[in-house]
Parts: C-alpha cells; structure tokens; sequence
C-alpha cells in the first residue's frame, strides 16, 4: 500500500521553470509571483512574505504577469493600481462558466458541497488583448495568473484606451477584486457537483481612473487617501486650474503640499499651500493646515515632498479643487516605512485635458 504525498505548502519555492528565481506556490497552484534579485542566496527563513493586498494597495508594486504575450516574450510587468482600486468591486466579469477551473486556482482550492467562499482581497490584472478576433477592445481579467473572465464588451470599449496606456508604459493596470464561487448537486442525473462563480472588479468612471499628470520629479511619497477637504483661494489661480480641466469637468491629479508662514505678525500660522506640477493652486485653511503640517515636516525631513490627490472639477474659467488626504493623527505606522510611489505614465496615457 503507498501512501499519498502530503500537499506542498503555500509558500515560496525555487522556480520549476529553472529561471535563477523564487516562484510562490499558493497551495493548489504555481502563480505569477517571483522573488529574485538574489534572494535566491538568503536564508530560507527570510523569504520574502506573501504578497498580500495591503501592500498592494498601499504601494502599487505587486508584480503580474501577462499571459496574452507568446512565451518568448512573455514579461513580468510592475501593477499599476487604478484609481480607485481600493473602492468596492461594482463591475461584473463576463464568462466566468467557462473558466471554473482556472478561479478555482485562483482562489486557492474547490468549494464544497453546499460551500460558499468569498474572496474580497484579490487583486485584478486587466490586460488588453487586442488580437482578440471577437473584440479588439477585449480586456482580460487574471487575478493570481489565472485568466478568469474578461469585461464585459460595451464595459472593455470605455476603459480599453486607459489599460493600454498603462500596458503600452510598461505596466499593467490592477484593481481590487471579489470573487465567490460556491457547488451544488446536479440536477441531471450525473450526481456531479455543479460549480458557480461570480467575478467582479472595482472601477470608478473612466476618466477618474489614471492621473491628469506625471508624478512629482523628486524624491515624494503619496499621503493615503482621506476625506475631501477644500481648497481655498483657487480663484486666484485659473490659469493653472484651467490646465486639469478634463473633457469630463472631472478629474484626480498628483498634488503636492508645501508648508509656508502665514498669518499676522502678532499671530504667524504654518499653512499648507497645493501645488500642482509645482504652481501654487491655493491653500487650506489655518485649521486643516494644522493637520497636514506635521506630515509634511516630518517627510521633508527625509528629503520628500509630501504628495496627495487632488481633485479638480468645474470648467476652464471655474474651476475648484479638494485634497484627498489623510491627516496626520490618521496615518497607519507602516506607512512609514517606505515612500509610497506610482510609476510615471506616457504622455498619451492621461484622461482627455482642455
């Protein structure tokens, strides 16, 4: 009698492709995850952690890959998180029924009999595959390299031209992603389980998914996101507003904040004043300023800007704008620990300006 090989944990072993790498073994499958750059020489104990979707959406760096590409060319690309991609997975994923085998895989195993599972910490890989011969807008959803389904045609045609940009800059644009899958008996007379799944990503409104600008030029790390706070005096700055004024009336761009001396004399103030591609747009108030300066001290300390979405809407001769921003008190510890960046894009890679 032999007896069964206990199941591989997941964890990250030497690539069964011979590559001078590490591959993470989920539990059920190989996925697209690899450590190199000499990790293959530590300590076995010091592995990297699995990636996990808080680093993820905290610095935009987990690595996908593409499998629409031959396998010669085939490249493991930087995620690109889409604006957004931390909001809650409102747009379905079409032809889930015929790809039960590869979600599985991607969620880590089979459900059971009458068993529901729910995955809302997944990261989505859109990829466009304009060699499609159904659609050339096609766009492919993979979550852990597992093709699971695609968007849906009239959903590909609105956000194809923002995944290419992404794609065509080098990266691949992610988002957030729910996944449940669930079995049930058969109704013929197979006595098999029938397997279903719901796939669905996260995606705001088209022209809110990419910045209207590159990031800062200089060492910055980006503030997480917070409540919308005004700001204020922007009326003395459309000519430079005007500039983010997308086709839409609505649009995110890449801020960054600067403490100054306000106030009188008999009662100075540290201010924040916004800057966008390093013109001063306004400022926030003596009281919001209070919550921002520390943060920004502390970053220029460490030779940073402090950087932070700002949101511009309105028209070319109105315009105004809010900063998306956590404050200081609210800003978790391992924030910290790293700048928090985003890859620069190719200048076509923008939502439509006036």
């Amino acid at each position: 009698m032999t007896t069964a090989s206990p199941p591989v944990p997941a964890a990250w072993h030497p690539d069964p492709s011979g590559r001078n790498q590490y591959r993470y073994w989920d539990g059920v499958a190989w996925t697209d995850w690899v450590a190199n750059d000499g990790v293959q020489a530590t300590d076995p104990l010091h592995m990297p952690a699995a990636p996990s979707v808080a680093q993820t959406r905290s610095t935009a760096a987990e690595r996908l890959t593409s499998n629409n590409e031959p396998e010669r060319e085939k490249a493991t690309r930087t995620g690109y998180l889409l604006l957004g991609a931390d909001g809650y997975p409102n747009t379905e994923v079409a032809g889930e029924f015929a790809r039960m085998d590869s979600i599985h895989k991607a969620i880590g195993r089979k459900p059971k009999k009458d068993e529901e599972i729910e995955r809302t910490d997944l990261i989505a890989a859109l990829v466009p595959e304009p060699t499609n011969p159904h659609d050339r807008n096609a766009v492919m959803v993979q979550i852990n390299g597992q093709l699971v389904g695609y968007l849906e045609k009239e959903v590909a045609a609105l956000y194809v031209s923002a995944i290419r940009d992404v794609w065509e800059s080098g990266h691949v644009a992610a988002t957030g992603a729910r996944v449940w899958a669930s079995a049930r008996d058969s109704w013929d007379a197979s006595r098999k389980l029938k397997y279903v799944a719901r796939v669905s990503v996260a995606l705001s409104e088209p022209h809110l998914v990419l910045p209207m600008n590159e990031p800062p030029a200089g060492a910055y790390s980006i503030l997480p996101w917070g409540p919308a706070l005004q700001v204020t005096g922007e009326e003395q700055h459309q000519d430079v507003l005007s500039g983010f004024i997308t086709s839409a009336g609505d649009g995110f761009a890449l801020g960054t904040l600067a403490a100054f001396e306000g106030g009188t004399a008999r009662a100075p103030k540290t201010l924040i004043e916004i800057r966008l591609d390093g013109e001063r747009v306004g400022q926030l108030t003596p009281a919001s300023s209070q919550h921002f300066v520390p943060t920004v001290r502390h970053l220029e300390s460490q030779g940073q800007a402090a950087a932070a979405w700002i949101r511009v809407k309105g028209s070319a001769i109105a315009a105004q704008a809010t900063i998306q921003a956590a404050k200081a008190h609210e800003l978790p510890a391992d924030w910290f620990a790293e700048p928090n960046t985003i890859p620069a894009l190719q200048r076509n890679a923008r939502p439509a300006r006036n």
